[in-house]
């Protein structure tokens, strides 16, 4: 089923993170249709959101997440601009939850 996160998390953690919200499909194993999602953005899909927003859910703490898009072309970020990403990432995640 679907699960969504929290609406107020995920606009400050957008704002913080210079961000869009977007639709991702998170499931156990990488989907074999690596096809347009929802809307017709791009096929995002991780492994492990769906996870967290469902358990956030049933815990009833407001839950988000955020992904680094490592490739639209099939090429890969190299590691640094990879890193890069993550470590921006994390600070928006701060300044996110430093309202809560």
């Amino acid at each position: 089923g679907e699960v969504r996160p929290d609406d107020e998390l995920t606009a400050r953690l957008a704002a913080a993170a210079d961000g869009s919200p977007a639709t991702v499909r998170s499931a156990d194993l990488v989907p074999a249709d690596d096809g347009p999602g929802p809307g017709g953005a791009p096929g995002l899909h991780d492994l492990q959101t769906a996870a967290v927003l469902g358990l956030g859910r049933r815990l009833g703490v407001p839950t988000a997440a955020a992904v680094v898009v490592r490739s639209l072309d099939g090429r890969p970020l190299e590691d640094e601009p990879l890193e890069a990403a993550l470590l921006r990432l994390g600070d928006a995640a701060v300044a996110a939850l430093a309202d809560t």
